[in-house]
């Protein structure tokens, strides 16, 4: 019996100080803090958005025919000039095309010489009673089908040098082309774009408003604009704000 209790006294204090250390051990509560960043915009008071600036009127270029491009004359972020020429496209058949009409308008002006010549003669007969007026009346008429033949062929033949002109893709103002996708090879339909042109002029920042600041922005008399390669802030307004949400960050674009 002496000798068990010396062992039982340790095996007590043992627990003991185990116990001890499992409360101690148990984790603080997190107590929320507020904070703020100092320097930076952290004096200017509202919400601010990070933005992109790009032109006032980007327009997408587009081939006016479809064909096969043959020839790129630019690339992206070149500089150009209004009516310089962006990308070609193969004028095979539309120079074809060109040469038919071409030929039908010879032809057509051949058959109005023809008719008119023929009424000069029938009046010349008819001045002679050899024919009735009937028979004049007949051939004014044949003179004038010639004629409506010729305007006709004309209009189809400026037509179709539209179309070959068309084969040429061209600036529609000084700016920058700011993509530009007609690589030879490519083989586009009439209207798809392939080219895209920022404006020279005014400037504008694309920015995604949340649908809670909407009427604050829709408020607001003046925009201060910080830009990241610094210097003074500029002073900007409003222009547009979209009515429906973006589908994928579901915010106004303004």
């Amino acid at each position: 019996m002496k000798s068990i209790l010396p062992l039982a006294l340790p095996l007590i204090a043992a627990l003991g100080l185990s116990a001890c250390k499992d409360q101690a051990a148990a984790p603080e509560d997190i107590r929320p803090v507020r904070y703020m960043t100092a320097g930076g915009n952290a004096e200017i008071g509202g919400d601010s958005y990070a933005g992109e600036i790009r032109a006032s009127h980007e327009t997408q270029l587009a081939f006016r025919v479809a064909g096969k491009v043959v020839a790129k004359l630019v690339n992206s972020g070149e500089r150009v000039k209004k009516g310089q020429p962006l990308a070609r496209l193969d004028p095979s058949d539309y120079q074809l095309d060109l040469a038919a009409k071409q030929a039908q308008l010879a032809a057509a002006e051949s058959d109005l010489a023809q008719q008119q010549l023929n009424l000069k003669r029938y009046r010349e007969l008819l001045s002679k009673q050899f024919i009735s007026q009937a028979q004049v009346d007949g051939q004014q008429n044949g003179v004038n089908a010639a004629q409506a033949k010729v305007s006709q062929a004309r209009a189809a033949l400026s037509a179709s040098r539209n179309q070959t002109g068309y084969a040429t893709l061209t600036a529609d103002a000084d700016g920058v082309v700011s993509q530009m996708q007609a690589e030879p090879g490519l083989v586009v339909a009439a209207g798809q774009p392939v080219a895209r042109l920022s404006q020279d002029g005014a400037r504008e920042i694309a920015i995604q408003v949340p649908e809670n600041a909407l009427e604050a922005v829709r408020q607001a008399g003046a925009f201060r604009v910080t830009l990241w390669k610094g210097g003074a802030p500029l002073e900007g307004k409003l222009r547009e704000l979209a009515a429906d949400a973006d589908p994928a960050t579901r915010t106004y674009p303004a």
